[in-house]
């Protein structure tokens, strides 16, 4: 394991892990997230506020743990690593948390306008 630091183009080291791992103990939005799910990789999260819970959907998209719970977060990652989850599901995660419609989707929720449900506006 090597700690490599900032990275402008993170998409190698992603394309090239078995597992993506996020130890948290508070998010905004967890972009980083939603990069993982995009490449298909299993997550192991911790559960801390806000945006893994929802960005994993409670963990039907990947695994949450306790924030500091080191034996957890180990036991999470070593499930990850033997039962990986559909790279396809995460994709579609991805696609749908941020892909095409995203603003329309946001604009509605914002606006109370149908623009993400095929509306011209």
């Amino acid at each position: 394991m090597s700690f490599v630091g900032f990275q402008i183009n993170p998409w190698p080291y992603l394309a090239s892990a078995h597992l993506f791992v996020l130890s948290s103990d508070y998010e905004g939005f967890g972009n980083v997230l939603v990069e993982a799910l995009r490449t298909g990789l299993t997550v192991v999260s911790t559960d801390c506020p806000s945006g893994p819970r929802e960005i994993l959907d409670g963990g039907r998209y990947g695994l949450l743990v306790p924030c500091e719970d080191e034996l957890a977060m180990a036991q999470a990652m070593e499930k990850g690593l033997m039962s990986p989850y559909s790279p396809e599901l995460l994709k579609e995660r991805a696609e749908h948390i941020s892909g095409k419609g995203t603003s329309d989707r946001y604009l509605d929720a914002v606006l109370g306008t149908n623009r993400g449900r095929g509306s011209q506006a």
